[in-house]
């Protein structure tokens, strides 16, 4: 109960200091929140990224093995 009384005594600037802490708070929470989200978005934003190399990387063989028999064939004349 002491603890009670005691809290009730505060003064209105120490009251204020600690509204402004709590919103100081919750401010930077929703900052670290954010910031959480785009590190997120980024790691899972690679997945597009390893889809287009891969498939760049099969139609350059495909290419290169076309051209390798491309020139293996007899020439006409």
């Amino acid at each position: 109960m002491g603890k009670k009384d005691a809290q009730r005594c505060q003064l209105p600037v120490d009251q204020y200091r600690k509204n402004i802490g709590k919103q100081d708070y919750k401010r930077s929470k929703k900052d670290l929140i954010k910031s959480k989200r785009e590190a997120d978005l980024r790691k899972t934003s690679t997945g597009f990224q390893d889809f287009m190399l891969v498939v760049l990387a099969v139609c350059g063989v495909v290419c290169l093995i076309y051209m390798f028999f491309y020139l293996q064939m007899p020439s006409k004349t």
